[in-house]
């Protein structure tokens, strides 16, 4: 009976010397249920932190991604100003081609103009 007693009434804990302490069953369901509600809260940490490594994980994949179309953006904005450079050549070229059709045009006008008047001198005579 002695036994029985000593098991329901609660655990002894040594403090400090010689200092007894008797924890009763409310104090015992207390401490358990604290232990619970951290051992949940240690659950809960470990999941946000597993969580945490794969959002930045998430993170680092859409930088590098970022990265890959700042790169593309680049070359392709190269790539567009080598166009651009290109038909500014193309149109200075067709400038230069159409100024020196229309010098050939107009030799040949003075050409043909100076022939007739000197075919038109040379009949009337």
């Amino acid at each position: 009976m002695l036994i029985s007693l000593t098991q329901s009434s609660g655990q002894t804990l040594v403090l400090e010397g010689d200092t007894v302490h008797c924890y009763n069953t409310g104090e015992l369901r207390s401490i358990a249920s604290s232990l619970i509600d951290f051992a949940e809260c240690d659950t809960l940490l470990s999941i946000t932190q597993k969580e945490l490594s794969i959002k930045d994980s998430i993170i680092n994949i859409l930088g590098l991604k970022a990265a890959s179309y700042e790169s593309q953006i680049a070359i392709r904005i190269s790539m567009l100003e080598e166009y651009e450079d290109a038909l500014d050549n193309y149109e200075y070229m067709l400038i230069k081609e159409q100024v020196a059709h229309r010098r050939t045009k107009l030799k040949w006008n003075i050409y043909i103009g100076l022939s007739v008047l000197t075919f038109g001198y040379l009949i009337t005579k």
